[in-house]
């Protein structure tokens, strides 16, 4: 690692050396708004050219979509696996994995407009508690666009981002308004059991919701987005629960100058479930307050100070694990300073400060606070065919220590319509709060300790891509390789002892794993209006413990989408395939089964745009009612959704 962090200084420093002697980047190539992504590098790019490899999903492609929520729109990402739980808000996501690394344990760092965020069960979360991370944050009808970076993040961002980084960017104020209302109704039917094996009554289920986004200027300097939705359900239990949440965002954006701009927003969710004949009642409720302010003093200056504060509170009254309270704040203050002095070279030099405080009938009065420095640069050569950029980030925290962690970036272009992109980089993840610090916990089957002693997980990773173009660019393929070698990963192990006939476990770094694999993605552009996409997926994973793979991580999926809309924008839709195939399950009682068997799922989906203001969507998901197999889930089977919206 020492040798690591010198290649990485020793690179920052020749590159400064060089940097005013090639390069001819434009100023205005960071400016340009269309396809704009930021999350790979903290900087502006524009797609073509992000040196960092980076997926973007945008609006367009997102209202089409019908969409539910976010796992619905990444769930054919090649790498990405949410295939045995529902998606529906409340439902688990225990078994949710990236790349074979469980979602819901933090693996994945999730960002809101480039704040990371804290989510706890409001979203499904297994592990609850504020301690799990979980994507379904924000309401679809607020999401402008999703950039999702794979590979090492810490970097940039520290702990969590060990599989990549997931940043949900919300819709901004522009001088087209953009206002729109509408509801959405779905019927399904839910199967399967659960992981207590239970199976579900009342099977027949609906979900329901309306919502309204609102986003636009007031005058030249002052523009405001303000989003509401609420949502009901029917829950993924056994037994039909009342499920709720309802979800309020809202931001201001003040042009002062054209060189000083202010944002202030905020956001707040209240979830609630509950089952009254078990006494089943949870509620969260979330709140988050923002502001970051941009001052770019010079066209080659540019100055970002931002911060949030979180606060999340939690009651759960649980007839299986009793009843616990949590209240956890979380507050974040940074500065990032960016230099773009000349044509070929930008750097960026940031400070961030976050605290994390714990209350909780796990976790008594814990504060945890993480200091941190971070520096990247980018070095253009070749007239932009060749670029690097190494960055290193060093995260002190008081609980765990410090963490240094580097990373290098290429991006090449031979020609002009291929690129290859090269990264390689360390990333960890530090013990969740219940782990280190937490309360003794009886699970039922075991008890569970903490451990004050748990070190963070490391990875080092490496990955490799092509992009190629063909026939004017109307066919596009995509090729990546990676692999990572993870340490110190975190599993709960056998104490040796016992209470009260209960075995008694507690959290340890016992686990080491490697995972390699690849992903491709094949767009053909067919007709006008009519693309076809394929997408391909190989993981081989492997618990170098156990000396078995991970769980909940098939070998290979493959998908393909066909997706049409009319020369007009009225009329469009898509008929989607995905294949899974099978999956070691996480076995702790005889009655589980060892795998999920290998299914298929097919679902279409048609809109049609009337009387010039108004959409109307209906999609069939799970079209021909395939039987999930060995899962320890409840799982949905065809789920019909329509959904109305009116522009206004």
């Amino acid at each position: 690692m020492k040798n690591a962090i010198v290649l990485v200084a020793s690179l920052f420093v020749l590159i400064h050396s060089i940097s005013p002697l090639y390069g001819e980047t434009s100023e205005g190539d960071y400016l340009e708004m269309n396809e704009i992504v930021v999350t790979g590098t903290k900087t502006k790019h524009r797609l073509q050219d992000v040196p960092v490899d980076t997926l973007l999903i945008p609006r367009q492609e997102i209202e089409n979509s019908n969409a539910q929520n976010i796992s619905e729109i990444i769930n054919n990402v090649p790498g990405f696996n949410f295939s045995q739980q529902a998606s529906l808000t409340s439902a688990m996501g225990y078994k949710n994995t990236v790349r074979g690394l469980n979602v819901e344990s933090r693996y994945l760092l999730v960002l809101v407009n480039g704040q990371r965020v804290f989510t706890g069960y409001r979203s499904g979360g297994m592990a609850g508690g504020g301690f799990a991370h979980n994507l379904n944050v924000v309401p679809v009808e607020m999401i402008d666009r999703i950039e999702i970076v794979k590979g090492p993040g810490s970097a940039l961002y520290g702990s969590d981002a060990i599989v990549g980084v997931i940043n949900i960017i919300t819709k901004q104020p522009t001088d087209q308004p953009q206002r729109v209302a509408g509801i959405e109704y779905g019927s399904h039917e839910v199967k399967g059991k659960d992981y207590l094996g239970n199976e579900p009554e009342d099977t027949q289920r609906d979900t329901r919701k309306v919502f309204t986004a609102i986003s636009q200027m007031i005058n030249d300097s002052v523009g405001f987005s303000l989003s509401l939705s609420h949502e009901e359900n029917d829950g993924i239990h056994p037994q039909k629960y009342d499920v709720s949440l309802n979800y309020v965002n809202g931001l201001l954006d003040f042009n002062i100058t054209d060189s000083l701009k202010l944002r202030i927003g905020g956001e707040l969710s209240v979830w609630k479930e509950k089952e009254d004949k078990s006494g089943d009642e949870k509620e969260e409720t979330s709140n988050r307050i923002y502001s970051v302010l941009d001052f770019d003093y010079s066209p080659a200056h540019s100055l970002r100070l931002q911060g949030y504060s979180q606060k999340m509170k939690q009651d759960f009254k649980d007839p299986t694990y009793g009843d616990s309270k949590a209240n956890m704040t979380y507050t974040d203050y940074e500065v990032q300073y960016t230099n773009r002095s000349f044509d070929n070279n930008q750097f960026v030099i940031g400070y961030e400060v976050l605290e994390e405080d714990f209350d909780s009938s796990t976790v008594e009065d814990k504060k945890i606070i993480t200091r941190s420095w971070y520096l990247q640069d980018e070095l253009s050569l070749f007239d932009k065919r060749f670029v690097v950029v190494p960055g290193v980030r060093v995260d002190d925290s008081d609980a765990y220590g410090s963490e240094t962690n580097p990373k290098l970036s290429l991006m090449i272009k031979p020609v002009d319509d291929t690129i290859l992109r090269l990264s390689a980089g360390r990333a960890f993840k530090t013990p969740r709060a219940d782990q280190a610090f937490g309360l003794p916990f009886d699970h039922i089957y075991m008890w569970v300790y903490p451990n004050p002693d748990l070190e963070p997980e490391t990875a080092e990773s490496w990955q490799a891509s092509i992009d190629q173009w063909f026939f004017d660019r109307k066919v596009m393929v995509s090729l990546t390789g990676y692999e990572m070698k993870i340490k110190d990963m975190i599993a709960q192990a056998d104490r040796g002892d016992m209470i009260g006939g209960i075995p008694v476990y507690t959290w340890k770094n016992i686990n080491e794993a490697e995972i390699r694999g690849t992903e491709t993605l094949l767009g053909i552009n067919l007709a006008a209006g009519l693309d076809l996409d394929l997408n391909h997926a190989t993981t081989q994973t492997e618990d170098k413990e156990t000396k078995e793979e991970l769980n909940d991580t098939p070998k290979y999926t493959y998908g393909a989408s066909l997706r049409y809309t009319d020369t007009d924008d009225q009329l469009g839709g898509y008929l989607s395939f995905a294949h899974t195939g099978r999956q070691k399950n996480l076995v702790y009682t005889a009655s589980m089964s060892e795998e999920t068997e290998p299914f298929t799922t097919v679902g279409f989906n048609i809109w049609l745009k009337f009387l010039q203001r108004g959409k109307f969507t209906c999609q069939v998901d799970n079209l021909l009612d395939e039987e999930l197999k060995g899962s320890d889930t409840i799982y949905v089977g065809r789920k019909v959704t329509i959904k109305l919206s009116v522009d206004f």
